[in-house]
């Protein structure tokens, strides 16, 4: 890449069909020339996948459905040129990797009505020289309805030095019914609910009550993680509280 002391935006929009419906991929990059560091971050893999860990991008509820992407901020650097002023590029250059800033973002298809949704990164998750960081994106924040049942997805890698990768897929999945997904009440999203797993953050030892929708208690325990899986199918309200405050959600069996 030739290194110029300016700022460019590149833009590259490419035509999908996701089932017969017209689409597009839009990846666009932006890179400061004038820093040391000019190369923008990369994102290598995106794929969605079902509650039975399948690749599909069609799911009854939300909560079925999760993104895992793998991407970071790759950067060249090399070495000087040997006695005789050459270069060797297979002795002289080498790479370097490093964690970015991402933003996983989603809207019914079509509009412009983005919301941003947790991305974590999870260091058990495979590794292999050449790729950086591994996110896993549960679907079940989705509570926006659309139209069609199609979302578009927008990823956003951003590197220390202000460089970045914007990825847009239109469409990139479907939900059938997201009225059934969880609702998350607390705006810190300290409550998460994942195949039947209650996960509570940024509390300790929280007394836990689950309410089914009559009001009545089913659950009372005192825990950061609590197994929901033998419990009837039905919506409950989750209460948690550690003595400094009370977080509540809704979520669905």
């Amino acid at each position: 890449m030739l290194k110029l002391k300016s700022k460019t935006a590149i833009t590259s929009t490419n035509k999908i069909k996701v089932d017969g419906i017209d689409g597009v991929n839009i990846a666009e990059l932006y890179l400061d020339q004038r820093n040391s560091d000019y190369y923008p971050p990369v994102l290598q893999a995106l794929q969605t996948l079902n509650k039975d860990g399948r690749v599909s991008i069609h799911f009854d509820k939300a909560s079925d459905g999760e993104l895992r992407i793998v991407g970071g901020d790759f950067n060249a650097f090399k070495t000087e040129p040997d006695e005789n002023g050459f270069f060797n590029i297979k002795y002289n250059m080498w790479y370097e990797m490093a964690s970015v800033n991402q933003k996983v973002e989603y809207a019914p298809r079509g509009t412009d009505n983005f919301m941003e949704i947790s991305a974590r990164s999870d260091d058990n998750d495979y590794k292999y020289w050449g790729f950086n960081d591994f996110y896993r994106i549960p679907l079940d924040e989705i509570n926006a309805e659309s139209d069609d049942k199609w979302y578009d997805l927008r990823i956003t890698f951003t590197d220390e030095a202000g460089n970045y990768q914007r990825q847009l897929l239109s469409p990139a999945f479907r939900i059938e019914n997201v009225s059934t997904s969880v609702e998350r009440v607390n705006i810190n999203r300290t409550i998460s609910v994942r195949n039947g797993v209650i996960s509570i953050d940024g509390m300790e030892n929280p007394a836990v009550t689950v309410y089914d929708m009559s009001g009545r208690k089913v659950l009372e325990v005192i825990d950061n993680r609590i197994n929901v899986n033998g419990m009837a199918e039905g919506v409950y309200i989750i209460e948690a509280n550690d003595g400094n405050g009370v977080k509540t959600a809704k979520f669905v069996l």
